[in-house]
This record gives C-alpha cells, sequence and structure tokens, in this order.
C-alpha cells in the first residue's frame, strides 16, 4: 500500500524500527508509534535533515521545547536544561543524523545527506504542511513527537 505523498508500508515499518532502535540505543526509552492527528505547533522545535538520491526529500523530527529538553538529559546522561539551548539544538539534530543516516542506509542507498539543522518549526511550516508531507507520530518519555518524510516535488 503507498501513501499520498509515495512512501510504501514497508517504509513506514522499517523508519518506526529505526527510530526505536535510535531512541532505545542512546538514551534507553522505549518508544512506540501512537495514531495521533498531526497539526502545526509553530512552538515546536524541527530538526531537519535532507536527502538525495533514490528517494529525495526532508526528514524531520519535530517536538516540544519540554520534551526536547528531557532528551537532552538523557542523551547526554545529565540533568536536563531548563531552556533550548545550544546543547538541545546539537542532539536534535544529531538524533535526526542518526535516524536519518539509518534511512538512507536501509530505504535510499547511494543517497546523500545533509548536515542536521535545528529551527523553530514555524520556520519550517511550508514543508511541514506540505501536501507532499507525511506525519508518523510517536511516544516517549510522556509526550509525543513527530518525524516527518517530505518528499521533494518532482
Amino acid at each position: 500500500m503507498t501513501t499520498q505523498s509515495g512512501i510504501t508500508s514497508i517504509e513506514d515499518i522499517e523508519l518506526q524500527q529505526i527510530v526505536a532502535s535510535v531512541f532505545q540505543l542512546m538514551m534507553g526509552l522505549e518508544v512506540e508509534q501512537v495514531d495521533r492527528a498531526w497539526s502545526p505547533q509553530p512552538d515546536h522545535l524541527a530538526a531537519t535533515i535532507q536527502l538525495k538520491g533514490s528517494w529525495s526529500g526532508e526528514l524531520m523530527l519535530e517536538t516540544s521545547p519540554q520534551h526536547a529538553c528531557r532528551l537532552t538529559g538523557l542523551f547526554l546522561a545529565m540533568d536536563p536544561p531548563c531552556e533550548v539551548d545550544e546543547e538541545v539544538h546539537d542532539v536534535l539534530g544529531e538524533i535526526t543524523n542518526m535516524i536519518g543516516g539509518n534511512y538512507k542506509c536501509a530505504l535510499a542507498p547511494g543517497a546523500t545527506i545533509s548536515i542536521p539543522s535545528v529551527a523553530p518549526a514555524r520556520e519550517r511550516l511550508p514543508s511541514l504542511t506540505s501536501t507532499l508531507a507525511d506525519h508518523k507520530a510517536f511516544s516517549c518519555a510522556d509526550d509525543v513527537f513527530w518525524i516527518v518524510r517530505v518528499t521533494a516535488a518532482a
């Protein structure tokens, strides 16, 4: 079965396994995909990487600032920062890079991958709200985050 953005269910399963593996390995967190409607949250953060090759597009991790701080604390084995800072941006970028690198190897062999960038989600709204965007909600650490795939326009 193929979704509106051309992403098959096998790719969905692979992405779910990649996300679960990265969160378990790097932060000791159990992650599960959940059925949650996505809506624009301009106060969220979006960490983005771009892939170009057999699949071209953007892969984003979108989460709340509070969740980003909790993930940073777990990732770095320290108390979570009280507010979003450069360390939080670095950790979100690294998590997204790990997910993107595994995604590239499994589903887009030979593709090139960009350096991750992290910005407020309001700066990414054109991509996040694109008809080519595929939003997958995941739950962990008492919060929900999204992995968003935006297929490049042909």
